[in-house]
């Protein structure tokens, strides 16, 4: 069902998108290792061919997975459609898994599809190219299942992965996780049935689990965003950022722009008449209000039922916290990228760095993906005969596909060869252009190509290779975080032995 959702990708030719510099990152990244640089931090030809610390700052997962199949022989068009495609089908299995945490197979898998379907989804892949925030887009249900489940090995890996894809996006998930740890706490609390021990239903050990998940995750990528942290001082994003760029608050969405609006290719602008599109969907949005209604509804009945449930405590042990943790976050979300929210951005310049509100798109397309499915399940699905079960589903699906296709469409596409997409050229003023905030500050950009192409302002060279040398935050990050790899490997012996022990004993 995701296919028609990346077909435009896999077909022939390419498409432009805000952030045209996708290959070249995937090119200079296979580039970087080949040369034998691991992790990598620097690459030799983008910086206007004077060389470039992007991924000291700039997210590398998605580079690293499209640079591994360079090495296997593929080209750097393909590598790089390959790194497009992956994450759009990740996105609807991780989806499936969050939602089975309290929906069925086949409610989960039309959540799962909702999720791939979801307008800003197309906006991330189609029209901004944003690839690092859609690979966070697809790890983001497998962080949320993971934390709620108390699984280490699982939550440490995919926390790790959706920092080293997006870092505003797992910064952005904070106050989600701390919602997440205080309901999935009462939930495990709550459940009495054998398969969990008292203890592991005990504040104490809930904390201990989630906070040596947490700290694997952060230790495991360690080496990449503590540099970018403490590092990022000696370049020019702070000055872009605070001089070159609105702030946040003048890019909020306004409410009708979540319902409807003009599907455009275009850039983010203060006011109304942005030139991209931030729905949440309308089958979204009507789904995820009906959930709140069919919701609100079973807790009415409960209370009128029983009326110790007048009592707030006891009115919380009858929530389903999943679906709770759900409304509450899509309403978190959604304040947060509409105009009340401005007092908000205003008070913490560190928000400045997230730059655009709307970026929480992202998080109430996952929960109202959830809350839709809930709904349509409640509704058609939950209580009718297999045969009728499985074919509404597939209904439902079809037509979602059907009516979201318009949307996962490029503004056009142009045939293109390899040695067309990587040139001198392109690498060394084309796709510099594109991405240069990175560069050390003082840094004189050349003017046009020909000047670029000439790479011989030794001030420039003097200011690179000072900002390339290793120093010692990056060594003490590779050292933490080879040090969390020896941990992580040690859990994962520690509990093969456990479950083999009980095996034997069995």
């Amino acid at each position: 069902m995701s296919i028609p959702a990346v077909w435009p990708i896999v077909a022939p030719g390419f498409f432009p998108v805000h952030d045209d510099a996708q290959a070249a990152r995937v090119q200079q990244m296979y580039v970087a290792l080949r040369g034998g640089q691991f992790p990598v931090r620097w690459v030799p030809d983008l910086g206007y061919g004077y060389g470039y610390p992007i991924f000291n700052f700039y997210n590398p997962l998605p580079y690293y997975f499209g640079a591994g199949f360079m090495f296997i022989g593929f080209n750097v068009l393909t590598a790089t459609k390959l790194m497009y495609v992956f994450p759009v089908f990740l996105s609807g299995i991780t989806m499936f898994i969050f939602s089975r945490l309290v929906l069925s197979n086949a409610a989960s898998a039309l959540a799962g599809i909702l999720y791939v379907y979801a307008p800003y989804h197309a906006v991330q892949i189609y029209v901004r190219g944003s690839v690092a925030e859609y690979w966070a887009y697809a790890i983001l249900p497998l962080v949320f299942y993971a934390l709620w489940k108390r699984k280490i090995i699982i939550g440490s890996l995919s926390l790790a992965a959706l920092i080293l894809s997006h870092n505003l996006t797992a910064f952005m998930s904070i106050p989600f996780v701390v919602l997440l740890f205080f309901i999935s706490f009462r939930h495990c609390e709550e459940r009495s049935d054998a398969a969990i021990s008292k203890s592991k239903t005990e504040l104490p050990y809930s904390l201990l689990i989630f906070v040596v998940t947490i700290a694997l995750g952060i230790g495991l990528s360690v080496f990449f965003w503590l540099p970018a942290t403490i590092e990022i001082g000696k370049t020019q994003v702070s000055q872009m950022v605070f001089e070159k760029f609105d702030p946040p608050s003048k890019h909020v969405a306004y409410p009708l722009q979540l319902w409807s609006g003009v599907w455009g290719y275009g850039g983010s602008s203060p006011g109304i008449d942005d030139g991209l599109s931030f729905q949440v969907g309308k089958i979204h949005l009507i789904g995820s209000l009906t959930a709140f209604l069919i919701y609100l509804g079973y807790i009415l009945k409960k209370i009128t039922n029983h009326s110790s449930l007048f009592s707030l405590s006891n009115l919380f042990n009858h929530f389903n916290h999943l679906i709770f943790f759900s409304i509450v976050g899509l309403v978190f979300s959604i304040f947060m990228l509409l105009p009340p929210s401005r007092p908000i951005w205003d008070a913490f310049p560190v928000l400045s760095y997230i730059q655009f509100p709307w970026r929480f798109l992202t998080f109430a397309s996952l929960f109202s993906s959830l809350l839709t499915a809930w709904a349509i399940d409640a509704f058609a699905i939950r209580n009718s005969r297999p045969v009728i079960r499985y074919s509404l589903l597939t209904a439902y699906c079809l037509l979602l596909t059907a009516y979201s296709l318009p949307f996962f469409q490029p503004k056009f596409k142009f045939p293109i060869t390899v040695d067309q997409l990587i040139s001198r050229e392109k690498l060394i003023w084309d796709y510099s252009k594109i991405s240069d905030e990175y560069l050390p500050k003082g840094f004189a950009p050349p003017v046009n190509a020909e000047v670029a192409l000439r790479i011989d302002n030794q001030q420039n060279k003097l200011l690179v290779d000072e900002l390339k040398a290793l120093t010692p935050v990056r060594q003490t990050a590779n050292l933490i975080s080879l040090f969390s790899v020896l941990t992580f490997i040690t859990f994962i012996i520690v509990i093969s032995i456990k479950k083999h022990g009980q095996n034997i004993s069995g």
